[in-house]
């Protein structure tokens, strides 16, 4: 998987953060009459205020598998 980030500096923060989410998720492959085909998910997140003082976030660690989509 490939991440790229596209931020302000005092937002790339909050981008890595979001980034992590993202990293952990788990895809199942697409397919289209039982076959297995390419596929892309573009995932956009937007954001606010970017006067806010800076941002300290730590993901939290995951303590359970995350639910299969």
């Amino acid at each position: 998987m490939r991440v790229n980030p596209l931020c302000e500096p005092q937002l790339c923060e909050a981008g890595g953060i979001y980034g992590g989410f993202i990293m952990g998720w788990i895809f199942r492959p697409a397919e289209i009459h039982d076959k297995a085909v390419p596929s892309r998910i573009r995932v956009e997140v937007e954001i606010g205020d970017t006067n806010a003082s800076g941002l300290q976030a730590v993901p939290v660690p995951q303590t359970q598998a995350a639910p299969r989509q």
